[in-house]
């Protein structure tokens, strides 16, 4: 039962996220200037939040050089430590 609860919520946000994405993409056809859509915090051992990086373009801050990182070169480093610095992954 507690499976099907987290693959409903799973179908909840990814919907949630889709739903935002387009509104940002018709805001950007308004206002040039707004060319990006946060998702908020990415923490790799949260299951909750392992949905995002299911979309294509998603980065993350790197912690030590504040550059932005695409999340597929992270995924690995941040199931091995919780801390790294993601810049040396190959991404900024």
């Amino acid at each position: 039962m507690e499976s099907r609860v987290v693959s409903a919520r799973s179908r909840h946000d990814l919907f949630l996220r889709y739903s935002e994405i387009v509104m940002t993409r018709k805001i950007h056809e308004l206002r040039p200037s707004i060319e990006y859509y946060c998702m908020g915090y990415y923490v790799q051992s949260c299951q909750k939040m392992r949905y995002k990086n299911k979309f294509f373009g998603t980065e993350v801050l790197c912690p030590e050089t504040y550059r932005w990182i695409p999340l597929y070169k992270c995924i690995e480093a941040l199931k091995k430590s919780k801390y790294t610095r993601l810049n040396e992954l190959g991404g900024g």
